[in-house]
C-alpha cells in the first residue's frame, strides 16, 4: 500500500501467512540442472561440482517445503516456472535467450521439472521465455487470482533468474521470501552475490523456517499487510417528496408569454433555469426556448421565492 497508509513499524520481514502465500520454484528442470545432459551435455559433475551438488542439496531442502505448501492451508500452493517456448520452433523466445542458447521449443526434452521435485495435481507449471518470469508470463495475474500476497522463492540461478523474479515481485507489491538453501548458483561467490543483491527486496530464510510458517496453526497478527478494502459509504438520506406544481396565475402566464416572445425575437435559443429545491440542493436545467410552451416555462421558472438564477443564451 501507499507508505502513508502503513504504520511506522511496517516491515517486509514478516512470516508467511499461509492462506495468502505461494511457493515459486524457478527453473529446476532437466535441461539446466544435470551433468552430461541438456545445457551441460559436455560437462561432467567433476567439472562443475559446486553447482551440481548445490542443485541436489537445494531440491532436497525444497521437498518438505513443497509438501507443506500442498497441505491445503497454502492459498497459492506450488507454482513452477521452466524455460520453454510457446511454439515448437522457439521463435517466441526472447532475444536474450536466443543469444544465450536457451531456446527450448514447446514440448522439448529437458523442459521437465526435476523428478525429485516433480509437480503434482493442482501444482501450476508456467513456461517462460525470458529471465524474469514476471516479465515473460502471466504469473502475476495467476497469483492475484489465487489471493496471493506473499511469495516464497527457490530455484536457479540465484544471481540471475531468482534475483530477477525477487526484484520484480517486490516491485509489483508482493512480500517476498527467499529460501536460501533451496537456491543454486554455479559458484559459492555467485550465490552470495545473488543473496546480497536481494536483501533490499526480500527476507532471506531457510527451508525449515518456511515449513514452520506454512504449517503454523494460525497466521501471526501482523501477517495481513494489505489494507482492507474501504467499506462503501452509506447511501444519502432520501429527498423529501417534491411538491405538486401549481398552475400559474393568468398574470404570471401572460408575463412569461411576453418575455418568451421578446427572447425569441431577439434570437435567444436556450434558457437555463437554476433553482434551489426544498432540500437545499441547487438544480439547473437548460430548455430549448422555441420548444417550450409558456405554461411549462411558468411552472419551470417557478416564479417562486426559491429561484436562484436565470441564464439566457
Amino acid at each position: 500500500g501507499h507508505p502513508h497508509t502503513l504504520p511506522p513499524s511496517a516491515t517486509r520481514d514478516l512470516p508467511l501467512s499461509a492462506a495468502h502465500s505461494a511457493v515459486l520454484v524457478i527453473d529446476f528442470q532437466r535441461h539446466l540442472s544435470l551433468p552430461l545432459s541438456g545445457l551441460h551435455a559436455a560437462t561432467p559433475r567433476s567439472a562443475l561440482p559446486y553447482f551440481f551438488d548445490r542443485v541436489d542439496a537445494a531440491t532436497a531442502a525444497l521437498q518438505p517445503v513443497l509438501a507443506a505448501a500442498r497441505g491445503g492451508a497454502c492459498g497459492g500452493g506450488v507454482v513452477y516456472t521452466v524455460i520453454e517456448a510457446l511454439r515448437a520452433d522457439g521463435r517466441d523466445s526472447s532475444l536474450d535467450y536466443k543469444l544465450s542458447g536457451l531456446v527450448l521449443g514447446k514440448g522439448a526434452e529437458g523442459a521437465e521439472v526435476l523428478p525429485a521435485i516433480a509437480p503434482m495435481e493442482n501444482d501450476v507449471v508456467i513456461p517462460k521465455t525470458a529471465c524474469s518470469v514476471f516479465n515473460a508470463t502471466n504469473l502475476e495475474y495467476v497469483l492475484r487470482n489465487m489471493g496471493v500476497r506473499q511469495v516464497a522463492l527457490a530455484g536457479q540461478l540465484t544471481e540471475q533468474c531468482v534475483q530477477s523474479a525477487v526484484r520484480d515481485a517486490a516491485d509489483r507489491g508482493f512480500l517476498v521470501t527467499v529460501i536460501e538453501d533451496a537456491c543454486a548458483a554455479r559458484s559459492e561467490e555467485a550465490h552470495a552475490r545473488g543473496l546480497e543483491g536481494m536483501r533490499g527486496f526480500a527476507r532471506i530464510v531457510s527451508a525449515d523456517q518456511v515449513v514452520r510458517e506454512l504449517l503454523a496453526e494460525s497466521a501471526p497478527e501482523q501477517a495481513p499487510v494489505i489494507p482492507s478494502a474501504t467499506l462503501p459509504s452509506p447511501p444519502p438520506p432520501p429527498l423529501p417528496p417534491r411538491p405538486t406544481p401549481r398552475s400559474p396565475s393568468h398574470e404570471v402566464l401572460a408575463a412569461v408569454t411576453a418575455v418568451r416572445a421578446v427572447l425569441l425575437a431577439g434570437g435567444t435559443r436556450l434558457l437555463r433555469i437554476t433553482v434551489v429545491d426544498p432540500s437545499g440542493q441547487t438544480r439547473s436545467k437548460a430548455i430549448v426556448l422555441k420548444d417550450a410552451a409558456p405554461a411549462a416555462l411558468a411552472r419551470g421558472v417557478g416564479m417562486t421565492a426559491g429561484m436562484a438564477g436565470l441564464g439566457i443564451a
